[in-house]
């Protein structure tokens, strides 16, 4: 049995028996039906990144196309309840004037307001400061920009992660198209100047060689403990036909650690992207990646959890590692961001080109949180090609930001949901009660299925397999207030293993996991 199998079976065994559980609910008091779409300019627009104020605000970065052509980096801002903010920038948008400045793939929303922008750009890696108004503040950089060419030539550059450190100096990572053999990283004080006392003055450049491979993969992702040591993760490509995932660690003046790992390196063996970095308050510190898994069109998100020496805890997930399998039929998705709840929770965000974007959650201990949706996973019902970025919101709500394709327009789009644990009219796990499905596990074709309902609805009952595909609908009638019972029949296709009874009202849907045995 192979890892990846081995890993499948603990995480199968693992899983409780019975749980009832809610899928994700569009939020009503959020844009229509809990989307926003928006155009800047009224050209086509592609959002990347998105960040959230404390007032509730919601900034989207990324970039849109003029009907005149070309490309221009963009930020909008929307209030909380996804009317565009008029009063940010130029009714709502701010436009870079920098015609080599293309995309905004990173927001950072600085303690006083302030907001950073970094993305791709020609020549140089750049990071844009707005004031709080959306005005560029032409008190950072050079009219408003720290510049930084990092190589020479006038090749395309893109700023892969950007991170706030406590004393507003700004630490950032980047490469230069067609130079696969050198990765760089930076720091600038907090008014956009190069920080001298960072590596070769302000500059951290890292060799392919140093980490035995051939080329680096398209990410470098960057995160500060509490230490203000500076944790590093990137994919390595060592041949045509091998990845591996390394994490280093600096110091506070950007000088490896050789303290950290094993001979100064943790390595992930087969692991194909890095997503992100999140730190723990205690130095313990979690690692998002990904594993393409070309043959089966699906990814495996794993989450690592590493202790401050870079030991892996063992204590979470499978010796130290979450897995959750996300298969999407004739498509290759790929994971964006991961996020983590203050409950300890990490939420995952991504999506494919072709398909539909998808939102995932680990619990606690590592394993896909069931009471999220089947597998752990959510795929919302209607079409947008990829979600880009995500947040949690204090309150628990959940934001997803992507675009949405209509037959004659591309639009940005925000996407938010009330959390699993959110009461109120929109939460069928709150008002149906008495839910049991028996004998569970099911051992040949037939079982029951009772409730209790304090309203008239309209009932269906969906099955779905493991990986969220729809297996049949097994009722769709009314039913009437008080105690019901159903008599349900398996479809002649399923076989061993689990399965979700998804229970849709106008109240909202919840989902009951389902064991079968034959």
């Amino acid at each position: 049995m192979n890892q990846r199998n081995f890993l499948f079976s603990l995480l199968f065994l693992t899983w409780s028996s019975v749980l009832v559980s809610q899928t994700l609910i569009p939020d009503p008091a959020f844009g229509v039906n809990g989307k926003i779409n928006f155009q800047v300019s009224l050209g086509q627009s592609i959002t990347w990144c998105t960040a959230l104020q404390p007032d509730g605000k919601i900034l989207a970065g990324g970039y849109y196309v003029p009907p005149q052509g070309g490309v221009r980096a963009c930020v909008v801002r929307h209030n909380s309840d996804g009317a565009l903010d008029t009063t940010f920038g130029n009714g709502g948008e701010w436009i870079s004037n920098d015609l080599q400045f293309g995309l905004v793939s990173k927001i950072i929303v600085q303690p006083d307001g302030k907001i950073l922008v970094t993305g791709r750009s020609k020549g140089a890696c750049k990071i844009f400061r707005l004031k709080a108004n959306g005005t560029t503040d032409f008190s950072f950089g050079s009219f408003g920009a720290a510049s930084v060419p990092v190589w020479t030539g006038t090749d395309t550059r893109t700023t892969l992660d950007m991170n706030l450190q406590p004393d507003g100096k700004i630490l950032f990572s980047c490469w230069m198209f067609f130079n696969g053999t050198e990765r760089a990283m930076g720091r600038l004080n907090s008014n956009g100047s190069l920080d001298q006392t960072f590596g070769a003055s302000g500059i951290v450049k890292l060799p392919v060689s140093e980490f035995g491979g051939a080329n680096f993969g398209n990410d470098f992702v960057l995160n500060i403990n509490a230490e203000n040591q500076i944790l590093a993760a990137i994919s390595i490509e060592v041949d045509a036909s091998n990845r591996h995932l390394s994490i280093v660690q600096f110091d506070e003046d950007g000088n490896r650690l050789g303290s950290f790992g094993e001979n100064g390196m943790v390595i992930i063996p087969t692991a194909s992207e890095v997503t992100d970095i999140i730190p723990l308050p205690g130095n313990d510190f979690f690692v998002a990646t990904q594993i393409n898994l070309w043959d089966e069109n699906a990814i495996e998100v794993s989450i690592f959890k590493y202790h401050p020496n870079g030991e892996a805890d063992e204590t979470y997930g499978v010796q130290g590692r979450g897995v959750m399998f996300v298969i999407r039929p004739n498509t290759m998705s790929s994971i964006r961001r991961a996020v983590l709840q203050p409950d300890g929770k990490i939420v995952v965000f991504g999506g494919n080109f072709q398909g539909t974007g998808f939102i995932g959650r680990y619990d606690a201990q590592g394993f896909p949180d069931q009471g999220f949706g089947p597998a752990g996973l959510y795929f919302p019902e209607d079409p947008t090609a990829l979600f880009f970025d995500g947040l949690v919101q204090p309150d628990g709500k959940i934001g997803a930001m992507g675009y949405y394709t209509s037959p004659d327009m591309i639009q940005g789009s925000f996407y938010r949901f009330l959390a699993p644990s959110s009461s109120g009219t929109a939460d069928a796990g709150q008002v149906i009660k008495a839910l049991n499905v028996y004998p569970n596990p099911i051992n040949g074709r037939l079982f029951s299925f009772a409730y209790e309902l304090p309203f008239a609805t309209q009932i269906e009952l969906e099955l779905i397999d493991s990986q969220g595909r729809s297996i049949g609908v097994l009722l769709n009638a009314e039913r009437a207030v008080g105690k019901n019972e159903e008599s349900l029949v398996l479809p002649a296709n399923v076989g061993q293993g689990i399965y979700f009874l998804k229970m849709k009202t106008n109240k909202g849907n919840t989902m009951i996991k389902l064991f079968v045995l034959s």
